[in-house]
């Protein structure tokens, strides 16, 4: 008879008890019970098979609902309502996935900047008091600099402090700076005195020496920068002749952080303006400074 119901028991029992894993059927097979005598080793296991099936149905008939709640909601997501300027209304979406084209550059910033928050919240957490370790580091810190600070003699510090600061800003170098600059003050005075005391001849023997003076200075300057200049690349070179070429690019007022604008020499534009002479007839009539001067004031 036992042989009979184990024949009898359903397909899909046994189906589904051998799909199961060892630690599976150990798990819910039930203990052999052979030894009381009743028969309950034959008949359990039957018994055990019909439950499984029965547990399995359940669990095939919980995935069909799922796949088909699924299946409606993507049904449902690709029948939204459009609106008016082509969008879809966002409420009318029950399902489906939304492709985001700035994640490959809000990712990385996202985490660099949970990176920076890190920081920010301990200093945060520090000013308004809710680290526990940091804040009693802190107090502590401020109650020894204040007992510290109580003890040093402020009055001796910033006296003698002040008058070494003033000794190395002021010292005894001034003393030789002030001395540099009398030096200057007598040669200038000198000349001017020796100038105004010389004939002509001597006047202009006095204009050519510092004509000299002042070509030997240019000279050294020329060569200092031929000296840069040579030691320039070819392409350097001639972007600085077209930009010394034109005049459009030579400022007459070195740009610089008071100038108002940047100044450019003056130079006519053939297309705009040209210079000719005009006859006699067509010349304006000379006024006198005293003239111009009425007529503008009219």
């Amino acid at each position: 008879a036992a042989g009979a119901d184990r024949v009898a028991a359903p397909a899909g029992a046994e189906a589904a008890a051998d799909a199961l894993s060892p630690l599976e059927r150990s798990s819910m097979a039930p203990h052999d019970m052979s030894h009381d005598g009743v028969g309950g080793g034959d008949m359990l296991p039957f018994l055990w098979r019909a439950d499984v099936g029965s547990l399995a149905d359940e669990i095939r008939q919980i995935q069909n609902a799922a796949e088909q709640q699924a299946d409606d909601m993507i049904a449902a997501s690709s029948s939204a309502a459009p609106l008016p300027d082509g969008g879809v209304d966002s409420d009318s979406l029950l399902g489906g996935v939304t492709l985001n084209p700035l994640v490959p550059i809000l990712g990385p910033l996202q985490r660099h900047l949970g990176r920076v928050l890190i920081y920010e919240r301990a200093v945060q957490r520090v000013l308004l008091w809710e680290d526990g370790m940091v804040t009693a580091w802190l107090c502590v810190s401020l109650a020894v600099c204040t007992v510290l600070l109580a003890l040093v003699p402020w009055g001796v510090v910033l006296h003698y402090g002040l008058r070494a600061l003033g000794g190395l800003a002021l010292g005894p170098h001034m003393h030789l700076v002030g001395r540099w600059l009398e030096r200057r003050k007598a040669k200038a005075r000198r000349e001017e005195e020796e100038y105004a005391a010389a004939n002509r001849a001597g006047r202009e023997a006095i204009l050519k020496v510092h004509r000299v003076r002042i070509g030997d200075e240019a000279r050294k300057k020329v060569t200092a920068a031929a000296k840069r200049h040579a030691g320039r690349s070819a392409s350097e070179r001639q972007v600085a002749a077209f930009l010394n070429d034109d005049s459009r690019f030579n400022l007459a007022v070195v740009p610089t952080r008071t100038s108002g604008r940047h100044k450019h020499r003056s130079e006519p534009d053939p297309s705009r303006s040209r210079a000719y002479p005009l006859p006699a007839a067509a010349a304006p009539p000379t006024i006198s400074p005293h003239e111009a001067s009425m007529q503008m004031g009219h």
